[in-house]
């Protein structure tokens, strides 16, 4: 209880921690939360204008006992680019 942690790593970079929680259930909860940003709608209040919809992409990676945090680190990049790489394709395929 209270071990889950939310904090800012960069500028548009944001961690979760959460110690008591299996990897197939992270990739759910990430999942359900890429999806709950991407169902939601930004308005430009002056004029009312609606903006694209919203995308995260997002890494997770399991902590392995012995190693770095700098390695934990690379690892749950390595998933975000592929995230980002993905969605990409994604788009640009549907572009087409």
């Amino acid at each position: 209880m209270g071990r889950d942690t939310a904090a800012r790593y960069g500028s548009e970079e944001f961690a979760i921690i959460l110690p008591n929680t299996e990897l197939d259930s992270v990739t759910i909860l990430a999942n359900k939360v890429r999806e709950a940003v991407a169902s939601k709608r930004i308005r430009k209040k002056p004029t009312g204008e609606d903006f694209d919809a919203i995308s995260i992409s997002i890494g997770v990676a399991k902590f392995r006992n012995g190693e770095l945090l700098n390695e934990l680190t690379q690892r749950s990049d390595k998933g975000l680019y592929q995230a980002k790489d993905s969605r990409r394709r994604a788009k640009k395929s549907a572009e087409s």
